[in-house]
Formats: structure tokens, sequence, C-alpha cells
């Protein structure tokens, strides 16, 4: 009789998480795909209504430097082929520290390079935008970025994850 009684109870501890998880309907509503995007800088799932369900940051949404500068169009395609050109650098050092790896070569340094990179961007800008653009630029920089100082260990740390 108590084994009956305890192999009642193990089975209902054991359907109960099945029945749970069943409950939760709300979130399979918003499996679409696209995605609303509203003044924050975050994303949305939205469902099949076009109603944004889901809140959360987006990996896209990125802050726009450039918000409050008056570019002309000439600038505008100054920057776009400096952008290019930027994406095309950051592929080939991705690239190289790839081929340094398949090596075991422990002399490339990918950090720099991307570090050099950020810089020749930033100058190479710098000669793109009036002085007036730059300090505007600048400023949304440091506004929008925020610190790194000690990285992803500091903030696992803070959130209480060792």
């Amino acid at each position: 009789m108590k084994k009956a009684i305890i192999g009642l109870a193990f089975l209902s501890i054991a359907a109960l998480p099945f029945s749970a998880s069943a409950q939760n309907q709300a979130d399979k509503s918003c499996n679409s795909k696209t995605e609303c995007i509203n003044k924050n800088r975050q994303c949305a799932k939205s469902d099949k209504k076009g109603k944004c369900c889901k809140i959360r940051k987006c990996k896209d949404a990125r802050p726009d430097l450039f918000e409050g500068i008056e570019l002309t169009t000439e600038q505008q395609g100054k920057i776009e082929a400096l952008n290019n050109a930027a994406k095309l650098s950051r592929q080939q050092i991705k690239e190289q520290a790839k081929n340094a790896r398949e090596k075991k070569d422990t002399t490339y340094n990918p950090r720099a390079a991307h570090k050099e990179l950020r810089g020749k961007y930033i100058n190479d800008l710098g000669e793109i935008l009036t002085s007036e653009q730059m300090v505007v630029y600048l400023k949304n920089f440091y506004v929008n970025n925020a610190s790194h100082h000690g990285g992803k260990k500091a903030i696992a740390m803070k959130h209480g994850k060792h």
C-alpha cells in the first residue's frame, strides 16, 4: 500500500512541470519574426496582429552617433565609403586572426589591430566632418557607450554570478 502511494506521489510530481509549461500560451502568440522598434532603441517581437509583445535589447539597434549633425550629401558619401573600408578591414583582421590561430602564431595581436583601425577611423572621420560636427559626434559616442571597466567578468560579479 505504501509503495502504491509513494509511486502515485512521484508520478504526480513528475507530471507537474509538463502541465505548467502547457499553460504558457502568451509567449507563443509572438512567434512572428517581424520586429517593431520603439524610440528607446529596443526591439519587441510583434504578434500576428502587429502588436508588440516582448521588449528586449536588440543587437542591431545601435545608437545613432550622427544624431544632431546636419551632413551634406558629399559628407554622407565619404562616410559611407569610410564605413565600407572599415568593414573590409575588420574582415581582413578577422581572417588574419583565424590564420594565426591555425598556424599557432602567437605574435599576431588582433586587439591591437582593431585599436589601430578605430584610431584611423576617428582620424579619417575628423577630416570629413567639421570641428563642430566632430564635437557632437564624440559627445554622442561618449554618452551612448557604457564604460567597460572590468568587462564581462565585472558584470557577472555585479549580478552575483561567479
